[in-house]
């Protein structure tokens, strides 16, 4: 039995089933499915390396294949022989390129720096918001779809997403002099000041208001430099964890901070 609906592609990232999409419809109802998957990268090595290369990976807990193709490189434009190794657990894709790096740290090393995510966007042709058809099976699977959408399309319409805004109190004193702990978060049109001089206490009511609001986008100020990293910390010497992610299996994860020109 295959259940179809028509939403956007808002979310993607690799879990235990290969990759984890969530989709927004045009209610705002938000869906979760799953897509086996296995990405891959390239090595530059010899015949007496690929031995090397394949006696190194058996001791991964999971599969890895290693296949030699011919590939185009793009810098010289000229063909060449390349490794491929393709890993079939998508959360530990990073594990094996610094594994293999580690031990041959001379080799040239194609799309390893690539996140799977990416890597899965480039092979299936979606991408983010993409609208259209799409079809699952009795287990969440995702066996197809149809987009009615352009990735370069200059006219679109955006999914109803639903924004919670995370700041300091207005009166903000320096952690270094506060005697209280206070946040301010704001979501369908009112405003809650979070303040204990107990961080449990704050945490316990944000993860209220998050549960309450489940919200597909967090903004904050100095969010990155200030905020996000006392939550985190005040989580983990607590004890008590965030509910920043509505996949509670999948956890949430820290990148570093980019700046673009327009």
């Amino acid at each position: 039995m295959t259940t179809s609906f028509i939403s956007w592609l808002f979310d993607i990232y690799p879990s235990s089933q290969g990759m984890t999409l969530w989709f927004i419809d045009v209610e705002g109802r938000k869906r979760c499915c799953w897509k086996l998957f296995a990405p891959s990268f390239f090595m530059r090595v010899t015949d007496e390396d690929v031995r090397r290369v394949a006696s190194l990976v058996k001791s991964f807990p999971f599969k890895i294949e290693l296949k030699v193709v011919t590939r185009k490189e793009i810098c010289r434009n000229e063909e060449c022989n390349v490794l491929e190794v393709r890993v079939h657990d998508t959360t530990r894709v990073r594990e094996v390129v610094r594994r293999l790096e580690h031990h041959f740290p001379h080799f040239v090393f194609y799309n390893s720096d690539i996140p799977p995510q990416q890597i899965f966007l480039y092979r299936t042709g979606l991408f983010p918001l993409a609208y259209g058809e799409y079809c699952v099976d009795e287990s969440g699977k995702l066996i197809e779809w149809k987009l009615d959408d352009k990735y370069d399309a200059l006219n679109y319409t955006l999914p109803p997403m639903t924004t919670m805004k995370l700041t300091n109190r207005p009166d903000f004193v320096s952690p270094k002099f506060r005697k209280t702990f206070q946040l301010e978060v704001g979501y369908d049109g009112e405003t809650f000041s979070l303040e204990s001089e107990q961080p449990a206490d704050v945490l316990h009511s944000l993860n209220h208001h998050l549960k309450r609001c489940d919200p597909d986008i967090i903004m904050t100020e100095y969010g990155d430099a200030i905020l996000l990293p006392m939550l985190t910390r005040l989580s983990s010497e607590h004890k008590i964890p965030l509910m920043l992610n509505r996949d509670a299996s999948a956890g949430y994860f820290t990148t570093r901070e980019s700046s673009y020109f327009v």
